[in-house]
């Protein structure tokens, strides 16, 4: 009759635990997104390409592929044949980013773009690293362009229009545009030979503002 000291010594020896930890060795992205991951704790083999589990492949596409050096957790069988890469984990060296609490989902790049959601704070923060750009689109030729020199620009389709408001009077950005051509009428600027300069010699009028919303709304 087995002791449990046998039982335990023949079950370890039978079993492979299928759960692994890893490092990336490298990626593959076609014809199928997978990664060779290198086991430290035996004997640093490598294996062959393993699939990456991903949220969603067929109709909608998910992608996002674990760097090289990444640690990542590995399911296998138990011949270290087949596998695939669950997902990467945290450690005291990949720590999470600074902004993180228990109420936020979140990406930060390494190239310092953040875009995260506090659902405490019920608050949608979107911030470029340096150098960056944004632009969104629509098929009907609609698009919002963030670039990385300092410009916005906004671009209706054909047949529309680009429109301001607070969503509490119908004459919105004619209010908007009259704000814009009194702050140009009162502007100065810090003279070189000392003082300011005066407003704008050439006001902008009351025809002005209605060319300038009309351009804008129309």
């Amino acid at each position: 009759m087995l002791t449990d000291a046998d039982a335990r010594g023949a079950y370890s020896r039978q079993y492979v635990p299928p759960f692994r930890v890893g490092i990336v060795t490298a990626q593959q992205i076609s014809p199928f997104p997978a990664a060779r991951v290198q086991f430290p704790d035996r004997d640093n083999i490598v294996t062959y390409w393993l699939p990456i589990c991903l949220p969603k492949v067929q109709d909608d596409k998910f992608f996002w592929m674990p760097d090289v050096g990444e640690q990542v957790l590995v399911l296998m069988d138990e011949h270290d044949e087949n596998g695939a890469v669950v997902g990467s984990l945290g450690s005291t060296v990949d720590t999470a980013p600074g902004w993180a609490t228990a109420n936020t989902f979140g990406v930060q790049f390494s190239d310092g773009t953040v875009v995260r959601y506090d659902r405490a704070a019920h608050a949608l923060t979107a911030a470029l690293g340096s150098g960056g750009s944004a632009t969104i689109s629509t098929p009907l030729g609609n698009q919002v362009v963030l670039d990385n020199a300092g410009n916005v620009g906004l671009t209706a389709g054909p047949g529309g229009k680009v429109t301001f408001s607070n969503g509490s009077a119908p004459n919105d950005a004619l209010a908007l545009v009259s704000k814009l051509v009194a702050a140009f009428n009162a502007h100065i600027h810090p003279d070189p030979q000392g003082g300011d300069t005066g407003v704008p010699t050439v006001q902008w009028t009351a025809s002005t503002v209605e060319s300038i919303t009309t351009a804008v709304t129309d």
